[in-house]
């Protein structure tokens, strides 16, 4: 029999990159794909994600997103 199931991964909204979390990028549930994400170091917003190749946020915590590769 195969069984078809739905899983889960974080993509960064700017380049494309899928998060790489500790042996899997895929998850079988959105908490888990989007809780490892953020411990990579993604920004994790209510409808954007970006990678921490192309975001940084400054020391007021606002987040400053790359119009270029990371300096």
């Amino acid at each position: 029999m195969i069984v078809e199931k739905t899983l889960y991964a974080v993509k960064c909204d700017k380049c494309g990159k899928l998060n790489e979390g500790y042996d899997y990028s895929f998850y079988s549930d959105k908490d888990s794909a989007i809780e490892l994400a953020s411990e990579s170091e993604f920004y994790i917003g209510e409808k954007i994600h970006f990678c921490s190749d192309c975001h940084s946020i400054d020391d007021n915590d606002n987040l400053i997103v790359f119009t270029e590769k990371k300096p």
